[in-house]
């Protein structure tokens, strides 16, 4: 209904800290552009955030589950 009125782009950055250290950083970032006018801006925008912030949120812990550290040494950037 609405999809032809905007784009979303999101990228993941993973980094190694430093060569042979078992850390990393992970950057994730969200861009949204209407291209088309619509009442529902705001609604579709904070849904969007609102989504990615879940997804992370899954993903984040997903992940310590499976590397298995400690939660002081996860440091998520965003």
């Amino acid at each position: 209904m609405y999809c032809d009125h905007f784009k979303v782009e999101e990228r993941w950055l993973i980094l190694s800290t430093e060569p042979g250290m078992e850390r990393c950083v992970v950057m994730q970032t969200l861009y949204q552009e209407f291209v088309k006018s619509t009442i529902l801006k705001s609604k579709i925008e904070r849904e969007t955030y609102g989504g990615t912030k879940e997804v992370f949120a899954q993903w984040e812990k997903w992940i310590k589950s499976k590397i298995n550290i400690k939660q002081k040494e996860f440091e998520q950037i965003g």
